[in-house]
């Protein structure tokens, strides 16, 4: 019973996840949303608008005011970092791509309005001087993938 209770508990996690990005590009397809360059928009309320130097502050970890780097991703790279309060944060940092603007919008308007046990929450973004930061709650205990596989 045991494995069988593990295989309907990942089925039931992937059919989530899965419904639930189906949902986000159905919505994206049967309304263009139009964001302005500083992506300030009603999708975006009740996240935090970081700003660069709270970033790098986030970032910078340790004695030695490094970046712990976690993971690469298709459009960015993950860092750890910590907020001023303590908590501990997955900060994604874009990569600078001629459709960087486009894609980092179509997240922090999708990622906003997630909301799941199994899916960590987007906190806030940066959109300064041409960068492009999204910050997750850090999730510890590695990604769906690593939990699948295992």
């Amino acid at each position: 019973m045991g494995e069988e209770f593990h295989a309907m508990v990942v089925t039931i996690v992937i059919i989530t996840i899965l419904f639930m990005v189906l949902k986000c590009i159905l919505k994206r397809i049967s309304k263009k949303v139009v964001v302005s360059q500083n992506v300030e928009s009603p999708t975006t309320n009740g996240l935090y608008k970081f700003t660069n130097v709270e970033i790098e502050n986030a970032l910078n970890i340790g004695n030695m005011r490094r970046r712990k780097w976690i993971a690469h991703g298709r459009r960015g790279e993950f860092y750890q970092g910590i907020l001023p309060s303590g908590q501990n944060v997955a900060i994604k940092e874009m990569h600078k791509t001629k459709d960087a603007m486009d894609s980092f919008i179509r997240e922090v308007e999708c990622l906003s309005r997630a909301r799941h046990p199994i899916i960590v929450c987007l906190l806030g973004f940066c959109n300064e001087d041409g960068n492009h930061f999204l910050v997750y709650e850090h999730s510890s205990g590695g990604n769906l993938g690593q939990y699948l596989i295992s």
